[in-house]
């Protein structure tokens, strides 16, 4: 073997073996990518999970899970068609016992179904005398208690696919 042969052959296997290490090392970036996501996905409670699992259906932009919220708290977000009718579902704000606390009415905007469509409720619930849910309950109990937006699935009918909801945990602030 001829120097000039040498040399070429050495510059041939240093570019395949660098073209070996950047494939090596992609494929290790990918796997790590996706080991990370899955690991995440696993730690998930099962709030976080249904939001994850319903995206398809509905997002909820505010409030995030675990979110210290005041009042009046607005809670806005896109759903597809299927999700409500006549341009309006129900929210319920829950206490840490599962009780009702509210109850408001997203709106949102007309559009074909299937489509996600903008939806927007209110919620004053540091005013005793707008408690919806029946007596009036002091807001102050609340400071710093774990509570729940409940968004229902309004269809009409009594199939069991109609009978949906979403719950999204907060935490009361009453400044």
């Amino acid at each position: 073997m001829t120097f000039n042969e040498f040399k070429k052959y050495y510059q041939d296997s240093r570019s395949i073996r660098l073209i070996i290490k950047i494939i090596l090392a992609t494929l290790l970036v990918i796997s790590l990518a996706l080991l990370l996501n899955w690991r995440r996905q696993l730690n998930l409670d099962e709030y976080e999970r249904a939001i994850y699992d319903k995206r398809d259906l509905i997002r909820v932009f505010t409030p995030k899970p675990y979110e210290k919220i005041t009042s009046p708290l607005v809670i806005k977000g896109e759903a597809r068609k299927d999700w409500f009718s006549e341009n309006f579902f129900l929210v319920y704000l829950l206490d840490d016992k599962g009780e009702e606390w509210m109850i408001g009415i997203a709106e949102a905007q007309k559009a074909p179904r299937g489509k996600f469509v903008p939806f927007e409720a209110k919620i004053d619930w540091q005013n005793p005398s707008a408690n919806f849910a029946g007596e009036r309950k002091d807001p102050l109990i609340l400071n710093g208690r774990p509570g729940l937006v409940v968004l229902k699935k309004t269809k009409t009918g009594n199939i069991l696919e109609n009978n949906d909801e979403l719950r999204i945990p907060i935490i009361f602030h009453v400044e």
